[in-house]
């Protein structure tokens, strides 16, 4: 396995999930708003206490490893779902070298992570719909009743197999 430091933007998306979906993070409180000067400063510490643990476990794979960047928490730039969610993902497979997966911090960003993909998979944030969301099509029907003949076809179709998609075999589409 390889791994490398995470970039400011990286680690920025990780520390507004761990904010929006969290309520703690290893024992330590997190604010309810990410606008104030003391939340600003809280997260700027943990973002800056992360990038430390990824460059502790680049540095037990490589032997050594670079500066991490200067990291100051942002509460304006708001990161996508698919961005929150990935970066949480990136960071803790970059973390995860020698020893650092038994560090406590390292402890907090999994349970972190776990609720964050919970959350947005439950909460739908994806904007993925679900079976209810579907509305049923008339067509079946329609043609059903227009074409005995692919009423009594659409009649043996497997439901487990039959795709509303599906073309039923016929002489008139050639198969």
């Amino acid at each position: 396995m390889s791994a490398y430091i995470v970039n400011r933007a990286t680690m920025l998306a990780a520390v507004h999930a761990i904010a929006k979906y969290c309520t703690t993070f290893g024992g330590m409180a997190l604010p309810a708003d990410i606008r104030t000067p003391e939340a600003v400063a809280m997260l700027t510490d943990l973002g800056r206490r992360l990038f430390e643990m990824n460059r502790e476990a680049v540095r037990q794979r490589y032997g050594d490893a670079d500066d991490v960047p200067v990291f100051t928490f942002d509460p304006h730039r708001r990161p996508t779902t698919a961005q929150m969610k990935g970066s949480v993902q990136c960071l803790g497979y970059q973390c995860s070298e020698g020893n650092v997966p038994a560090t406590d911090v390292f402890k907090a960003l999994e349970a972190a992570e776990a609720e964050i993909v919970r959350q947005i998979n439950v909460d739908g944030e994806w904007g993925v719909m679900s079976d209810a969301d579907i509305p049923v099509s008339p067509d079946a029907a329609l043609l059903s009743a227009a074409d005995p003949e692919l009423s009594r076809r659409l009649a043996r179709l497997d439901p487990g197999t039959a795709s509303p998609t599906a073309v039923p075999a016929s002489p008139k589409y050639g198969r």
